[in-house]
């Protein structure tokens, strides 16, 4: 395997041809994540309107009222549940069948390289057991688990908008002014953490080639008595992405 800088890039939709024999889990793990995203503007709703019962005089009407208010949170509570769990029962399912591919194809890949690959320090055991771990559970966090995440949030606000243009169109629009401002601030917040985690998985791939040699020659280790010397090479290279 070449350094990271060198490989070629894949497009998503290679990836997302990969999942092709899953694709009649998507449309109702779709419906359950529009169901758990507008589930927190309705709920707003059902907050709001409670605390006007405090304002009625008649002690019965207050306590029928209440009883109807804590129907609808059983009933909203169940129903967010219930798509909640669904959601994230069928997109791990189809995320864990992905990388099950990508870590059969790596693998595949690896073995039949020639003798010479395995001698590159790039390419040390080490190192390729711990992209065959990690770089899959990447690819993963980019398919289903992201189109889960966006859906839920693209319901959530268009339910939000709807309620909120009902509401009050005026504050409603106010509101919709400072909506580029977040979507700029969570761009540049998601763009910073995934340099970081890209950055750190590739340092960690050292940390992993310390344990494969430990572990392989943990005779010879032993013998010249290196337990603490491997140790603090392995903590060293664990402080480095910190």
């Amino acid at each position: 395997m070449a350094e990271a800088a060198e490989l070629p890039s894949v497009a998503a939709t290679r990836v997302w041809g990969m999942q092709r024999e899953e694709w009649y889990l998507f449309p109702p793990a779709l419906i359950a994540s529009c169901c758990s995203g507008a589930s927190q503007p309705v709920f707003s709703i059902i907050y709001s309107d409670i605390i006007s019962i405090y304002f009625t005089p008649d002690n019965d009407g207050i306590r029928t009222r209440a009883r109807n208010y804590l129907g609808w949170f059983f009933l909203l509570g169940g129903g967010v549940f219930l798509s909640k769990a669904f959601n994230v029962t069928v997109f791990n399912m189809i995320g864990e069948r992905l990388i099950r591919r990508l870590r059969r194809m790596s693998f595949e890949a690896v073995v039949r390289q020639p003798m010479g690959f395995f001698d590159e320090t790039v390419n040390s055991v080490g190192r390729l057991c711990t992209r065959l771990a990690t770089d899959a559970t990447l690819v993963k966090g980019m398919t289903g688990d992201a189109l889960g995440t966006a859906t839920e949030g693209f319901a959530c606000l268009t339910t939000a908008l709807v309620i909120s243009f009902i509401a009050s169109p005026k504050l409603a629009g106010v509101m919709l002014c400072i909506f580029p401002f977040l979507i700029i601030g969570s761009f540049f917040e998601f763009r910073t953490v995934s340099q970081k985690a890209r950055a750190s998985n590739k340092v960690l791939e050292r940390s992993g080639e310390v344990v494969s040699d430990a572990v392989t020659a943990v005779r010879t280790v032993a013998s010249f008595n290196l337990q603490g010397q491997m140790l603090r090479l392995y903590d060293d290279t664990l402080q480095m992405p910190l």
